[in-house]
């Protein structure tokens, strides 16, 4: 996948994945799609990167409740879902 894409994945607590799609990169368009959703999210964690803190700044002037994660954290509290 290209830099200009995301893969944006929605899942429930429990881990179940309700959404998967591919999104440019771009803040107002993963806020689109996020709000597109009609859902009220609890937290929306974004691996942590080069980029990371501008788009969780970007995301939260949309009122969406965005944390940054490192990526072996989030791995693990997914591998931690499925067990």
């Amino acid at each position: 996948m290209s830099h200009s894409k995301k893969l944006l994945s929605v899942s429930l607590r429990e881990g179940k994945i309700v959404k998967e799609e591919v999104v440019a990169s771009e803040s107002d368009a993963i806020a689109k799609c996020l709000l597109d959703q009609d859902k009220r999210y609890e937290v929306i964690g974004i691996e942590s990167g080069q980029l990371s803190i501008s788009m969780c700044k970007e995301l939260r002037s949309f009122g969406l409740p965005v944390v940054c994660v490192d990526a072996r954290h989030m791995a693990a509290s997914i591998i931690c879902k499925d067990q």
